[in-house]
């Protein structure tokens, strides 16, 4: 579940901007999120992977694109490319922002 004010957060609403309105971004953060939420790894694929993740049924890559560049020039979006794998995507700072239980259960798997 997103945070407390995440709809007036400057980067939500870049990608509110891209996606076509805020009811669809809030959509695909909410079910990205509760996909990495249950597997609990920050890791979610390439473009393709995300799409399925959502439900997203338009290009993949313009949903990849999006998510990764709401931050703006030079700033981190809500995904980033992991840099040892091109086209592979993690969700940026994941477990900083994950509940609790999530943070506990990636503890208590390592």
């Amino acid at each position: 579940m997103g945070r407390p004010g995440l709809t007036l957060h400057r980067k939500f609403k870049h990608l509110a901007l891209r996606l076509g309105g805020p009811y669809v971004a809030r959509g695909v953060l909410e079910l990205l999120w509760d996909a990495a939420y249950e597997s609990g790894e920050e890791r979610v694929g390439d473009a393709l992977d995300i799409a399925v993740a959502v439900g997203w049924q338009g290009d993949p890559q313009q949903l990849a694109d999006a998510l990764s560049k709401a931050g703006g020039p030079g700033q981190a979006g809500f995904i980033e490319q992991v840099e040892e794998e091109p086209g592979i995507y993690r969700i940026h700072d994941l477990y900083d922002h994950a509940p609790r239980y999530v943070k506990r259960r990636v503890q208590l798997e390592a």
